[in-house]
């Protein structure tokens, strides 16, 4: 997938790859990753505004927040196409699948 400028002004990271697009939210290290997943997971809400099937959307956070990340169920998850990415202490970035 290719980065490029996002075309919602408020998204962090679109990606793209022929007719497949990524939509994510990206959050840092805070002091409470529980709320700041679960204003992410609202943001991303929001963003749903394409129904094509290639549309998907991630939640992108550190390690730190992964449990909270995760803490929405995998089958809502999958239902509203999210798909969470964890970027580790070294900077690499992990899918967790639906």
């Amino acid at each position: 997938m290719d980065a490029r400028r996002p075309t919602d002004q408020w998204t962090d990271i679109e990606a793209v790859r022929g007719p497949e697009r990524l939509i994510c939210e990206a959050k840092g290290r805070t002091s409470d990753p529980g709320i700041d997943c679960d204003t992410a997971y609202g943001q991303l809400l929001r963003r749903m505004t394409d129904p094509a099937p290639g549309v998907r959307y991630g939640l992108v956070v550190p390690s730190s927040a992964l449990k909270a990340a995760l803490r929405v169920p995998g089958w809502v998850r999958s239902l509203v196409r999210v798909t969470v990415y964890e970027v580790t202490e070294d900077g690499s970035v992990v899918r967790h699948a639906d």
